[in-house]
């Protein structure tokens, strides 16, 4: 193991994450295929357009109150919602992968990179 144990996880990783990544790719661009969540409006949404109790990431400004009311009629209150969520934060999630420790690992193995150039051009 080394000093980056998220970057070492996200290696043991990389060719399944790679596989699926270019699925998904696949689905959107070729096929036209979107990943959506379904949600059951609640009063808070109708009124909000927001609803805490899902705490999902959609796109809310297609719940407005007109487009509510006819899904509710049309479908019990429930509706399809775009996942806005980017193939990279789906597989991060997926494979348990912390985005912000690989940012920071980055950040350190730059230091390491910056100090050893450094401590080459003082040798010299």
């Amino acid at each position: 193991m080394s000093n980056y144990p998220e970057h070492d996880k996200l290696h043991a990783i990389k060719t399944q994450s790679q596989a699926l990544g270019t699925f998904l790719e696949w689905l959107e661009q070729e096929r036209g295929v979107e990943l959506a969540i379904r949600h059951q409006h609640t009063h808070d949404c109708l009124e909000t357009h927001e609803c805490a109790e899902d705490k999902i990431e959609a796109d809310w400004s297609i719940c407005s109150d007109e487009w509510a009311y006819k899904c509710e009629v049309d479908c019990e209150g429930y509706a399809l919602l775009p996942w806005n969520r980017s193939i990279e934060n789906i597989l991060a999630d997926y494979f348990e992968i912390d985005l912000k420790k690989i940012e920071d690992e980055k950040c350190a193995m730059l230091d390491e990179i910056r100090t050893n150039n450094e401590r080459a051009d003082y040798v010299e």
